[in-house]
Parts: structure tokens; sequence; C-alpha cells
């Protein structure tokens, strides 16, 4: 094309029009199915329950880290036929294109688009544009309807969910939403975090062939909380989370705690929430954990395990019974230094075992200068995020996250160097008169 920008010829129906679709859209969306030149799309019949969704897209800014609004449209609507226990096979597209948004952008969101669609396995086999005066729209907004089909026996809902049950995440939560927020750069802050934004069929797909699976839902608007507040709206049961094991990334959470936002709250494009019979929860997590998505999960399982495993080998190496105290911070320094992140509270629940494990005091104020010093360390790191140049370096703080660890490895070998020189305990014979 020989235009830099859209104009409102490129909505009038004419040459203009013409050359837009056929140069941006149908060259990169390109399938069998897919022709321009008919007013709808024959489609070859599916075997199976239809099922079909529609969606509509309007996040600003239109490209952001991992991902653009193309993207997002093929993975939101993939996605909402997949937690429907469905294979999405068609798409259609379309778009809101606002007058002088500039065409070297719109086709790198539509090539973003293309690629989505093929990692999805899905065509996009019709769709439609329109031109709005300048001022009537943010650039470019997309709706895409999808079309899938779903097993006939396969039953899931909201109503099948049962007392008991247990709810499952598939990974770290907030990413999407603070990925988007950074990249606006609001409240003057900035980052390199990936929105989370993907093609959830291999989870989703990965579950259906459990019996006890009840009801599957993408967290997006309003995240993990509003998806519980839904299902407890239902079923008017009550659920609980257990957040320590909620996964949520340490930028995610770094950001949440400078603006007062809840991570339980925040969209997920690339995430699913399951429910499923309690006796095959473990093979549920075990089904995601095989798969590349679930392979950080797995990892941090392992080091729990990997934490019990020491804390065992910690009390039968004592000639003695060692105390709740002792063992719970052995475990517990595992669990932290090995997992996904390692938040500045943390120290709060190492705080009381240090106390009543009975640590020096030497000891002690070693391990908390450290903490005291990383506590700093966060803050002027993340100043440095909002105002460069007048924080901390990356790299320094790099070094004191280092320097945090040892001394928390530090606290777990003086806790076990001491609890090895106590020695049994000794018996006192009593005289009798």
């Amino acid at each position: 094309m020989d235009d830099t920008h859209i104009s409102l010829a490129h909505g009038n129906g004419g040459h203009y029009m013409r050359e837009l679709i056929d140069e941006i859209f149908a060259r990169h969306l390109a399938n069998p199915l897919l022709n321009v030149n008919v007013d709808a799309a024959a489609l070859p019949a599916l075997d199976g329950e239809l099922m079909v969704t529609t969606d509509g897209f309007t996040v600003q800014p239109l490209e952001f880290p991992g991902g653009t609004i193309g993207s997002l449209a093929v993975h939101g609507t993939v996605n909402d036929l997949a937690v429907s226990g469905a294979t999405p096979h068609y798409l259609t597209l379309s778009a809101f294109i606002e007058e002088g948004f500039e065409i070297a952008q719109l086709e790198r969101i539509v090539i973003s688009l293309a690629q989505a669609a093929r990692e999805a396995n899905v065509a996009v086999v019709a769709g439609d544009t329109k031109v709005v005066r300048r001022g009537e729209g943010g650039g470019l907004y997309l709706s895409a309807t999808g079309i899938g089909v779903r097993p006939k026996h396969l039953q899931l809902g909201l109503d099948r969910i049962r007392p008991g049950d247990v709810v499952l995440v598939s990974g770290p939560v907030g990413d999407h939403g603070i990925a988007v927020m950074l990249a606006r750069e609001q409240f003057g802050l900035h980052g390199e975090l990936l929105s989370d934004a993907a093609s959830v069929l291999p989870l989703t797909q990965a579950l259906l062939p459990l019996s006890g699976l009840r009801f599957m839902r993408d967290p997006t608007r309003g995240g993990l909380a509003t998806v519980m507040h839904e299902v407890c709206r239902a079923t008017k049961l009550q659920v609980r989370l257990h957040q320590p094991s909620i996964p949520v990334r340490e930028q995610v959470t770094a950001v949440c705690e400078i603006l007062g936002y809840d991570a339980m709250y925040l969209a997920c494009e690339g995430r699913v929430v399951a429910v499923v019979e309690a006796s095959q929860a473990s093979d549920a997590l075990a089904r995601w954990q095989s798969l590349p998505q679930g392979r950080v999960t797995a990892l941090v399982i392992l080091a729990w395990v990997v934490a019990m495993l020491v804390g065992a080998l910690f009390a039968l190496s004592l000639d003695r019974r060692p105390t709740v105290a002792e063992v719970s911070l052995v475990i517990l320094v595992i669990v932290v230094v090995t997992g996904k992140a390692m938040p500045v509270q943390a120290g709060l629940w190492l705080l009381p075992l240090i106390a009543l494990v009975g640590l020096k005091w030497r000891d002690h104020l070693i391990w908390a200068a450290f903490e005291a010093t990383y506590f700093v360390a966060v803050w002027l790191y993340i100043a440095g995020i909002s105002t460069p140049n007048r924080g901390m370096p990356a790299g320094l703080y790099s070094v004191l996250t280092v320097l945090r660890v040892v001394a928390w490895l530090f606290v777990l070998v003086q806790v076990w160097r001491v609890a090895r020189s106590r020695g049994p305990a000794v018996s006192c014979p009593v005289s009798g008169s």
C-alpha cells in the first residue's frame, strides 16, 4: 500500500478499502476457507456439540510486552471456547479502525493476530472492517466470534460443583493486568513483565478425560477472586483459598504493594481456574505439570518435597527429639529460598521461629541486618524503575538479593549446628528417702 495512515476512504467500500482488505488482512490471514469476495463463509460440518462465543477488545496500549490487541483477540476468544470444553475451529473478525491510524502498526497487529491463530490451530473465515472518524475511537478496536465443537457427553458448569471440591489455578496470577499497566507507564512505573496472554487449550484438553472435572473458567476481568465470587453466588457455597499456594510473580507483588492492588483481582489472559473432585485434584495437577506451561509449578512442588526431606533429615540427625519450631524453621527456609518469589514480608514468617529456637543474638542481628538492607534496596530499586538513574541499579539489587538468600541459609546452618550441639536430654535420678 502507498498510504501510510488510514483515511475515511479506506472504509467507503471502494478501491482503498479493497486494497486494505487484500494487502493487510487477507494476505496475512489467508487460509482455504477465507474468501473476501463472498458475503458469508461456507464451513465444513463438525461432529459434536457446536459452541459459539463472541468478545470485544479495546486494550490500551495496542502493543504491550507479550502480545498485541490482535493476539489478545485470538487468545481471548479461543480461551472462552477452551474452558467450555470445546475445541476451537473458526474465528470471525471485525476491525474498527480510527482515521489517522498508522498502517504499519495495523499490519504488525494483524501479523500478530495471524500468528496466534496459527498457533491455536484456528482459521479466520470471515471478517469486516469499519473506519471511524478521528477522535471517535482508540486507534483500533476488534471484535471476534469463535466457533468450536464439544463432545456431546461432556457436561461442565457451575451447577456441577459440589461441597469438598478443589479449586486449581494453572499458573501465576496478575501478569497480564500488571504488564499492560506498566506498558502504559501509569504512575511513573514501567517494567519488563510479559503478559501471560496465550491459548489455554492444552491446559483444558489435559483435564477433559477426568470424570471429576466440574467447571473451568479463564480469569480475565476481575481475576481469580471474581471467578470465586461467581462460584459462591451460583452454588451458595463458600470457597476457601490458600493464598500462599497461589503463585504470584515478584514483579506483580511489588507493584501491588506500591499501589494497593490485590493480585487476586488482576486480569489473566493465559490461565485456567478449574474446579475438580478432591480425589482427582492430584491427577489434574500432574497433567498440568507435564505440559510446558506447568514446568515451573512442578519445580516448586519439587522444592516443597525437598524441604520436607531436609526437615526429616534434620530431625533424624539429632540425638534428641527436635522442637516444632526447629523443624518448622528448617522447612520454611528451604521453601522460601527455592520458591518462585521471596517477598519482603517473608522475614516476618521467620522472625518468630528464630525467637522460639533460641538463636544467638549475634546471629540474629546478622540476619536482621541483611533483611533491613534488602527492605531498603527493594524501594530504591522500585524508585529506579519509575525514575531512571535515581534509584538502585539492577546489578546491585541482584547482589543484595543473593546476599539475602545467603543470610537465610546462614540462619539454617546456625540453627542446625546449635540443635546438634545441645545433645540428648539427660534424666537426673531422684533419690528416695
